[in-house]
């Protein structure tokens, strides 16, 4: 990369911040990488672009036609990024908890900075996640890559789907983490994330233009169901090393999310540290309202305001967006495309219903925990609970419910813990009774944000 300007090693996995002169230098070495590639690009299908005037087909994929990851930084840091096996990737697809996870890893890996330290100090109250963790398409705009620093590993993120990543990245045996995201609040957050950021220029993107372009797969980084699906066969082929989560079990229970994420990272937390509230400290730092409050000014180093990756941060702001008939649409059509797949996600497509994994006696067997469960659903006041819930999870319509109400909530692993039925009662059940019901009910795969038949646990007893 002899053609590119000489840029400082500006964004380590400390957080340090460019400087000017540093980003001058990439704005350059961009549009250089850019003509480097004129010639493939032109000559690809092209589509509307959400925050970029277009999108480009590469390799089954859409690629914007700027920014960090654009279509050209793709395929440059295919060519050049070398990998190591130290390394950590974060990989999504855009407005599917990217910030989040990039606070959290960063706050997981450099918490021992501040073990003797005040948290008022923390980089995560002065810096914007997306400057602390960069992408990796960003690594070729540099003439020094990323180090490791203070034997931290290097941290990186992408929206590049599985199959398109460089090759040194699949070949070197790191450690990759994907988050995925209910695909209609995906599509709402992108919305309302790409007419912020968009030039006055191409005029605002409408919702309908934007469902439709969804529908149709083209989206930043998109198909959204194929990269999807990519990260998770790479998951079912390579579990010791690649973690896939969900956005909608980390808002439910981030706290042992933020613990297992730690452990699979090589990073455990100690009994100590979970005693003295170390963990609570992660989670209360990498939280919505605090990266919010921390984010209302300025820009990251993409000349992006802060504050436009802030806007709900919550599960279900889709039902405010989407007419009954969208919502049927993205059904099928997710139906469709995960049918010969065996994702389980378990992400809700409604507002407040989650799956309840109570069968555990059928995982037995499964390939792999992740690659099949049965799940039986129940309902109470119009909620989908799982027994794993935390209480103070629960709305206050529920406050009604209180015999059994406990020791229903606990996690299912022991068979004869009690569960709510759909009436709010409380029953118990063995391994026995539980191969009994299914004889009288239809079990199926928790497929991915598709709905289940209308199969109530009172019609089972």
């Amino acid at each position: 990369m002899s053609d590119l300007r000489a840029s400082h090693n500006s964004l380590l996995s400390n957080g340090t911040k460019p400087c000017l002169e540093d980003l001058e230098n990439e704005k350059a070495n961009m549009a250089l990488i850019f003509e480097r590639y004129k010639d493939r690009i032109i000559v690809l299908p092209k589509e509307k672009g959400w925050h970029t005037e277009n999108l480009y087909l590469y390799q089954g994929h859409w690629f914007p036609s700027k920014y960090l990851f654009s279509i050209a930084n793709v395929m440059g840091s295919q060519k050049t990024f070398q990998a190591m096996p130290s390394d950590i990737y974060l990989a999504t697809l855009p407005k599917s908890g990217t910030t989040w996870i990039k606070a959290l890893t960063f706050a997981i890996v450099n918490r021992t900075m501040y073990k003797n330290n005040s948290l008022s100090t923390h980089k995560l109250l002065s810096s914007n996640p997306h400057d602390c963790v960069p992408f990796i398409e960003n690594e070729i705009l540099r003439a020094n890559p990323t180090s490791v620093v203070e034997n931290c590993p290097r941290i990186f993120a992408t929206h590049t789907p599985y199959t398109s990543l460089p090759q040194s990245i699949i070949d070197c045996g790191c450690r990759i983490v994907y988050v995925c995201r209910n695909p209609k609040d995906v599509l709402v957050s992108l919305f309302h994330f790409a007419n912020k950021v968009r030039d006055e220029s191409l005029g605002i993107i409408t919702f309908e233009e934007a469902f439709k372009l969804f529908c149709e797969g083209v989206i930043p980084s998109g198909p959204y169901w194929d990269h999807v699906k990519g990260y998770y066969k790479a998951t079912s082929e390579h579990p010791a090393r690649i973690l896939f989560l969900t956005y909608e079990n980390m808002s439910v229970d981030i706290a042992n999310i933020v613990k297992n994420l730690a452990k699979f990272l090589g990073y455990p937390f100690t009994k100590e540290e979970e005693a003295a509230g170390i963990v609570e400290e992660v989670v209360k730092i990498c939280s919505f309202e605090k990266l919010r409050e921390v984010n209302k000014h300025g820009n990251i180093r993409a000349g992006i305001p802060k504050h436009a990756f802030f806007r709900e941060g919550r599960v279900g702001d889709w039902s405010n967006h989407l007419t009954d008939e969208m919502s049927h649409i993205l059904d099928q059509i997710t139906k469709e495309k995960f049918r010969d797949e065996m994702v389980n996600a378990c992400i809700s497509t409604h507002t407040t219903r989650f799956e309840a994994p109570l069968c555990v006696n059928f995982r037995q067997r499964a390939c792999s925990p992740i690659a099949f469960e049965v799940f039986i659903r129940f309902q109470l006041n119009g909620m989908w609970i799982p027994p794993t819930l935390p209480t103070a999870a629960l709305p206050a319509r529920l406050g009604g419910v209180t015999a059994g109400r406990e020791t229903a909530l606990k996690a299912a692993n022991d068979p004869n813990q009690p569960i709510l039925d759909n009436s709010g009662q409380v029953w118990t059940y063995d391994n026995d009774l539980a191969r009994e019901m299914t004889m009288k009910c239809v079990i199926q795969m928790a497929l991915p944000f598709g709905h289940f038949d209308n199969t109530h646990i009172t019609n089972m007893i």
